[in-house]
């Protein structure tokens, strides 16, 4: 009995310490878009400026705004998950048209980081549309495919998927991996904020924590394999809804 009370006070000392990591790595996460905002906005109210400099601005504000506003969403989410608050809304979902969209979303962060985007398309948009919670499953794949390019220096990454006995998807990167010692906490959350190989990387570090969380409640599973200096490639899966 006391070593499995030494064993409970030693998880809630590491789960205190990861999450106050994880607030001081928040507070600098949303001070740098803020403090972006605040100053071009700033700038773009003196008259000296010229037409091309404001544009240059504003796409800098744009972008702070974004990024503030995936943290803001992040936050909210984890909250709504941590206290079992998230419900599922099921509508046909054409999977296809799915990677489509995440392809046109992400296509310019990769042209950006000179690296190569693909997506798999195998199966005819009649024979991929699916009932499920679109909102979740998008998220997911946005989720892995933004770590992915996130942690991509040079080479490719891909995603698509594949009908087994559920309907599986993937996401492969060449990108700088993940060491060992860090494979079973990587679904965790706030591990991020304490993760050396991460820590010079932009965001929260819940986006794989959200992804598990929605997969699962989708009735799936979700696994990964991954080397340094190797790349990664993560898999999930949810039940085959096809009609």
């Amino acid at each position: 009995m006391y070593l499995d009370l030494e064993k409970a006070m030693d998880k809630a000392t590491e789960s205190d310490r990861l999450k106050t990591a994880f607030l001081n790595n928040l507070s600098h996460e949303i001070r740098t878009p803020l403090n972006a905002i605040v100053g071009f906005t700033t700038l773009l109210g003196e008259t000296g400026n010229l037409n091309e400099d404001r544009m240059e601005f504003m796409e800098i504000i744009t972008h702070s705004s974004d990024h503030l506003l995936e943290i803001v969403d992040d936050i909210v989410e984890i909250s709504k998950i941590e206290a079992k608050l998230v419900k599922l809304t099921y509508k046909e979902i054409n999977i296809n048209e799915m990677l489509q969209r995440l392809y046109v979303r992400f296509k310019p962060s990769a042209d950006e980081k000179n690296i190569i985007l693909n997506y798999n398309k195998k199966i005819y948009d009649k024979e991929t549309i699916i009932f499920t919670d679109g909102y979740k499953l998008f998220q997911s794949l946005k989720n892995l495919i933004s770590n992915a390019i996130k942690f991509t220096q040079e080479g490719q990454v891909e995603f698509g998927f594949s009908v087994l006995d559920k309907i599986q998807f993937y996401v492969s990167d060449t990108g700088i991996g993940i060491e060992k010692e860090h494979h079973q906490n990587i679904f965790s959350s706030f591990y991020q904020a304490e993760s050396s190989c991460t820590q010079r990387y932009d965001g929260t570090g819940l986006g794989l924590t959200i992804a598990r969380a929605y997969v699962e409640l989708l009735g799936g599973k979700i696994w990964f394999s991954s080397e340094p200096g190797k790349g990664s490639l993560f898999c999930f899966n949810i039940p085959d809804t096809r009609h």
